[in-house]
């Protein structure tokens, strides 16, 4: 249902022409809304076949921010997708600066690889300036905001995304984020259900309502909604590692401590975030995991890094 929803409604309501310029292919903006569609949905073997989609489209003289995401969202490393996420934005922006959806992969890059902080608010900004009703643009602006502790910024930028788009799982989610950020921790929880009702599939959503259950120390909460999370998608290695630390912070440390050695397994065969790693063992109580897997966190440059 996420994939239909997606296509169907994804930014339709309030979009300017701009959404996609008159000289562009039908293909490509078939292929564009193809991609977006399958973005919205958090089953990890869904995403290795989006990059190929973008880079269709920009071949097509599209804009594209599939690789930023499959960074985002731990399917690659940060190092393999922010790069391609950012020649592309640039190659878009060259042969038309006025595009939203370029500026708005480009601010994704600045702000979750590069960490140029101003660069990534000018794009936003640009891009919101373009295009004020292209959601996508309000919604990781708003991001932004929250990882600079600018919530109320953060949370009036979510909510107009959500205005413009009301039935975007993506959306929907990432309001759930920004509200539990803003240690807003019952609406965050509210805001998580509601989606999770729309389609139970999306599982970002899943981690933004148990780690509210955790910051209310409702760890019982936690850990069942990580379990139902890993029962919607047990592939899902963020999943897993979000419930070894419920399950760590619930004092089962033999749990934690079998799903920890388990993604260490598993990393020789997939991307692991050390970033997630490294929550599993905060969650037991070790916060000094060692300067390797330190600097490796920092490396990943994942967005979840406050």
């Amino acid at each position: 249902m996420g994939r239909a929803v997606q296509s169907k409604t994804n930014r339709s309501r309030g979009a300017t022409k701009r959404d996609y310029p008159q000289r562009f292919t039908e293909v490509a903006s078939t292929v564009v809304r193809r991609g977006r569609a399958e973005a919205g949905e958090e089953l990890h073997g869904k995403r290795r076949s989006l990059s190929a989609l973008f880079e269709r489209a920009v071949l097509l003289e599209q804009a594209n921010d599939c690789y930023a995401l499959d960074s985002d969202f731990g399917c690659v490393a940060a190092g393999e997708g922010f790069p391609n996420s950012k020649e592309a934005a640039t190659r878009a922006l060259a042969i038309d600066e006025k595009l939203a959806e370029a500026h708005t992969s480009l601010g994704l890059v600045k702000r979750d690889y590069d960490w140029d902080w101003p660069g990534a608010e000018q794009e936003f900004k640009r891009a919101i300036e373009l295009n004020p009703n292209y959601p996508t643009a309000h919604q990781w602006y708003a991001v932004y905001l929250s990882a600079l502790g600018r919530h109320q910024e953060a949370i009036a930028e979510i909510k107009r995304a959500l205005e413009l788009d009301p039935l975007s799982l993506l959306v929907n989610s990432v309001t759930a984020r920004v509200l539990y950020f803003a240690r807003q921790y019952d609406e965050a929880i509210e805001q998580s259900r509601k989606t999770i009702e729309m389609d139970r599939r999306f599982t970002a959503t899943y981690q933004h309502l148990g780690s509210s259950y955790a910051q209310k120390g409702m760890y019982a909460q936690a850990v069942a909604t990580f379990q139902e999370l890993n029962k919607v998608a047990p592939d899902n290695i963020n999943g897993l590692a979000f419930l070894a630390c419920a399950y760590a912070l619930a004092g089962k440390t033999d749990e934690a401590q079998k799903i920890l050695a388990q993604l260490k397994e598993v990393s020789a065969r997939r991307n692991v975030s050390p970033y997630h790693v490294a929550m599993i063992y905060a969650g037991l109580g070790d916060k000094e995991p060692g300067p390797a897997s330190r600097a490796k966190s920092i490396e990943s440059c994942l967005p979840f890094l406050p």
